[in-house]
Order: C-alpha cells, then structure tokens, then sequence
C-alpha cells in the first residue's frame, strides 16, 4: 500500500461518509416515509397531547422517539413496502439512513431535555435532574433499540413458520411485540427514577460539598 492510498484509506476510517453510500437506496420512497413519520409521530400525537394537556404522556414520549422508529421500521415497513427501511437502523448501512437516525436522535435528545431541565425547575435541585439523566440515557437511549431490533427478528424469524414476512398480520405482531419491549424499558427507566433518583440526588450533594 503506496502513502497515497493509505492516506486516503484512513481518512475514510476516521468518517462515516468514506465508508456509507446510498447506493441502491430509493431516495424518494425513503424521504416519504421520513415525512410520513415526522408528520405523524413527531407533529400530529404531540399536537393532540399538548392540546389535551398530557403533559406527562408527552415527556414519556418524546424521549422514545428512537424506539418508535427502530419498531416501524421492522423488515422495512408493511408488506415489504420498504418505506421505513432505512428510518432508524441501529448499525446503519447507508449515508441518508445514517442522516435520518441522526435526525430522530436530536429529536430524541430534545426530549430529554425537556424532562431534565422541567425536573430541575420543579425542585430547584440540579442535581435531581442529573439523578434522572443517569437513567433516562442508558434505559430509553443508549442501550435498548439494538436489543429491541434483535428481539424483533428474532420473534420476526419465528413468526414466519405461521406468517410469511410480506403478509401484514407478520409485521403487526412483530412491531407490536418492539413497542411492548420498548415500553418496559420506560417503565424500568420509571421505577428507577422513583425508587434511585433522589438517594443519588443527595449523594450527588455530598460529593460537591467535599
């Protein structure tokens, strides 16, 4: 390898755009999907909650995002349409579902904040809201959309002995059994916060003050 091209080969390693294209990818079926999505989960279920005032359902779902988009976009979407193939994809193989994830993230990360930051205000403490950041990160962020998406093939693999995986019936029941598990990571996140939160609030206090 002449110092040429291993230049150029690492500097493809060191970014995502040297190693994702979007070669192959149907670029306006991709971006109808996105804007179904936005108008829908990012605009529409917000709007009504807000206009109900479930404020509590909003801060719950904002942060979730994320796992929203990894349970739809199982197997591409209904009946192999592929309109949410590349919505969400944990390990990302193209560079317009790397932007797309990247997007939902933000969104996701907003919500977060909101929480945080709604937190820290109703107890005056910061460190109440650094107790909740702990768990709402790892338990509804970090860790749960690659578990889900393997669960979800998983249950998915196994379906098709009954359901073929173009029948809609296969991808109902598969998406439905990713919001289930995407809602157990919520509740643990919950619990957590509840019964953890305020003795790490006071350990967060101690720490500062020595």
């Amino acid at each position: 390898m002449n110092a040429n091209t291993k230049n150029k080969y690492l500097e493809e390693e060191r970014t995502v755009y040297g190693s994702l294209s979007n070669k192959d990818v149907n670029v306006k079926l991709h971006i109808f999907g996105l804007l179904i999505y936005i108008i829908f989960f990012i605009i529409m279920i917000p709007y009504i909650l807000i206009k109900y005032k479930l404020w509590i359902i909003l801060a719950a779902y904002f942060p979730n995002l994320d796992l929203l988009a990894t349970s739809i976009g199982y197997h591409g979407g209904p009946n192999n349409s592929n309109i949410w193939k590349y919505l969400y994809n944990p390990n990302n193989s193209t560079l317009i579902g790397y932007h797309t994830t990247t997007f939902i993230n933000y969104i996701a990360l907003l919500g977060v904040a909101f929480i945080i930051a709604k937190h820290t205000l109703k107890t005056r403490d910061v460190y109440q809201g650094l107790s909740i950041a702990i768990f709402i990160f790892p338990l509804t962020y970090l860790i749960p959309n690659n578990i889900v998406a393997r669960l979800m093939n998983r249950f998915g693999k196994f379906l098709n002995n009954f359901y073929s995986y173009d029948n809609l019936i296969h991808y109902l029941l598969t998406v439905i059994v990713g919001l289930i598990m995407s809602i157990s990571f919520i509740i643990m996140e919950a619990i957590s916060i509840y019964y953890l939160s305020k003795p790490l609030a006071k350990l967060f206090n101690k720490i500062y003050r020595l």
